[in-house]
């Protein structure tokens, strides 16, 4: 299953917005690395069927995005390092999938000339440093499918990645911090499952060794920390403790990282690591939650998950991005 174009959103908020937040305010201090978690939902009192919200642990509590949702789809939300750029893309009216960067400080979007051209774009995935945005596209002239594209914000250009896509679908991108390497899943010839998780270097313009990661399963939605050494990814493999687990890879060990307590015997996926691997977002629909998927958040130093007060809704709330 192509979760990549599973339909995911995020929206407004509840305290009004300084530079980088609601000031810190109404809580116990939190580590800057996780403070941030956007996310979809179609839940009532938004601006369209879905949108996009963002969740401060700081005050516990939505920030408010103004001018960011329409009264369309605005979805696939991704957060740069410091949670200042929300990356999502647009779909609706005229010209469907568009991504676009809303930047909190200046309360509006922030240009992309080039990538705009071209509708179809969606689930960007912005860098820690916030120049780069790894992308999906369906765009003439790409490799065969659905493809991964990769834009320089400062450049305002598209830049090669030789090697990085296949005649088959290629799916769901994640960034490293400074947009050198790229994991994604794909279905093209040659993997251990149906779908498999890739990892991309662009200073090599190569793919690098994954297979140990891989299962005969569908190995899927990655995301990858700043530094480009831990994965994050869904898959339904064989002993595992739910349909759909959420598991850890270490790029340097090769290896499989222990997740004690973080998935259940419901469908646990779409995960989000932050961008030094402490913390991994994900959607569950597990029992006891506030609606049908709800987000949680799993601290890696304390091996449990971290109370979200006020984050979920009775309606679906998914696909998060933690800065």
């Amino acid at each position: 299953m192509h979760r990549a174009l599973w339909a995911v959103s995020v929206v407004v908020g509840v305290c009004s917005v300084s530079v980088l937040g609601c000031g810190g305010q109404g809580g116990p201090a939190v580590p800057a690395e996780g403070r941030y978690l956007a996310f979809y939902s179609d839940r009532s009192g938004g601006a369209g069927g879905k949108d996009v919200y963002l969740y401060d642990r700081q005050v516990g509590a939505l920030v408010a995005l103004p001018g960011l949702n329409t009264e369309w789809t605005d979805e696939g939300p991704h957060l740069d390092g410091q949670g200042r750029y929300v990356a999502y893309y647009y779909s609706g009216p005229p010209t469907g999938g568009r991504v676009r960067v809303y930047d909190r400080q200046t309360q509006g979007q922030s240009g992309l000339p080039v990538l705009i051209a071209v509708p179809g774009d969606c689930f960007p995935s912005i860098s820690s440093n916030g120049r780069y945005i790894a992308f999906l596209s369906d765009r003439p002239g790409g490799a065969g499918g659905w493809d991964i594209y990769l834009y320089d914000r400062q450049s305002s250009s598209l830049l090669p990645t030789p090697g990085l896509n296949s005649a088959s679908d290629d799916l769901h991108p994640s960034n490293s911090g400074d947009g050198r390497y790229v994991a994604f899943y794909s279905e093209r010839p040659g993997g251990v499952g149906g779908a498999d998780v890739y990892l991309y270097d662009r200073q090599s313009s190569s793919l690098l060794p994954t297979a140990t990661l891989n299962s005969t399963a569908d190995d899927e939605d990655p995301s990858i920390t700043a530094d480009g050494r831990y994965i994050a990814f869904g898959s339904p493999r064989a002993g595992g403790v739910g349909a759909d687990d959420i598991y850890l890879y270490d790029v340097n060990a090769q290896s499989l990282v222990a997740l004690p307590g973080l998935n259940s015997a419901s469908d646990d996926w779409y995960p989000s690591i932050s961008r030094n691997g402490r913390y991994v977002a994900f959607m569950s629909s597990r029992p006891g939650g506030a609606g049908g998927f709800d987000i949680y958040l799993y601290d890696r130093q304390s091996s449990s998950l971290v109370p979200l007060p006020g984050l979920n809704s009775v309606q679906d709330d998914g696909s998060p991005g933690l800065n």
